[in-house]
């Protein structure tokens, strides 16, 4: 694996890496527990104000919603090295080959198995050194592209998780007093209120236009 200086920022990426996953899934898993009762909190302000919110459900993301590319992303194809080290791992953690296990080992290969699958079709190179070292197996030599693979998966967990506390909803979990909640919701709302009416004023010039064209 090269010079001692490599094995340790190939084990510190791969820690890093751990930490993470692990950060990201709590993320996810502390806004959906919260969803429900941040769009509770969001209809009783409306209520309050008498606010008709009749745009179906509330985003709880800030800003405008993200504009959808129409280009298809071509996916790299994983190396040669990238599925032959999915493969051991894949031998070593099919469910086929865990009839013999105890039912503890048996849940968490499928999971490790299912993890590894993901990680090869999503091409992420890190997460599958991860898991090899998981079960044992040695990933085998690295190079300079392997190290530049980690460094981008690595910063894309740090995007996704970024992007998760810049929502409305992660303000409003993270405020510690019911005072700061409640003007997190105020504060919301009229967002809301203000795309709505853009929304309107679009849709009052549009047909206003096909009037117009209509006349013509």
């Amino acid at each position: 694996m090269g010079s001692q200086s490599s094995k340790a920022k190939y084990e510190k990426m791969v820690s890093e890496l751990g930490y993470l996953e692990a950060d990201l899934e709590y993320h996810q898993a502390i806004m959906n527990e919260s969803q429900i009762a941040f769009e509770e909190a969001l209809d009783e302000t409306a209520k309050k104000k008498g606010v008709n919110l009749n745009r179906g459900k509330p985003k709880s993301k800030k800003g405008p919603p993200p504009q959808r590319s129409t280009k298809k992303n071509k996916k790299k194809k994983p190396r040669k090295k990238t599925k032959d080290l999915y493969k051991k791992i894949a031998s070593a953690a099919h469910p086929d080959k865990l009839l013999d296990c105890s039912e503890e080992e048996r849940e968490r290969k499928k999971k490790l198995f299912v993890e590894a699958s993901k990680a090869l079709e999503e091409d992420m190179v890190l997460t599958l050194h991860r898991l090899a070292k998981e079960v044992g197996i040695d990933p085998g030599d690295l190079d300079d592209e392997d190290l530049e693979m980690f460094k981008v998966q690595i910063e894309e967990l740090k995007t996704k998780i970024s992007q998760l506390e810049s929502t409305w909803i992660w303000a409003w979990i993270s405020a510690e007093e019911e005072q700061q909640k409640d003007h997190i919701i105020e504060k919301f709302l009229e967002s809301l209120l203000t795309a709505q009416q853009q929304e309107d004023k679009l849709e009052e010039h549009g047909e206003e236009d096909e009037e117009e064209a209509a006349g013509n």
